[in-house]
């Protein structure tokens, strides 16, 4: 009988020992979060008063003083673009057999017609 009520004893020792250390990693991962929280606000407040300068400091003659100053601007990683060849001898656009301007495109094959 007193060797039952010493296990009992002990695994409730080992429960509650168990419990604070489990409660005490939860208060832990809290504080943790509120710091991140805080560090987030403070970022989130540094953006936007970077962003109310730029807003601030930039106008659209600045800019379009910035743009003539580097000269003609082009695409990065694009290949030039290679000139359209000679147009060829066009179409007649002229009435047709049917009697319209247009030529008129073939019906598709299969299907129940309309």
């Amino acid at each position: 009988m007193f060797a039952k009520l010493v296990v009992v004893i002990l695994a409730l020792g080992v429960i509650a020992c168990v419990l604070l250390t489990v409660r005490q990693q939860r208060m832990q991962a809290v504080h943790e979060l509120a710091n991140v929280q805080r560090q987030v606000a403070k970022l989130d407040r540094t953006l936007a008063h970077l962003r109310l300068e730029i807003a601030e400091r930039t106008t659209p003659e600045k800019i379009a003083e910035m743009s003539r100053s580097l000269g003609p601007l082009r695409a990065i990683g694009v290949p030039e673009p290679v000139p359209a060849p000679a147009p060829a001898a066009a179409a007649p656009t002229g009435p047709t057999r049917t009697g319209s301007a247009t030529p008129t495109r073939p019906a598709p094959a299969g299907g129940t017609p309309r």
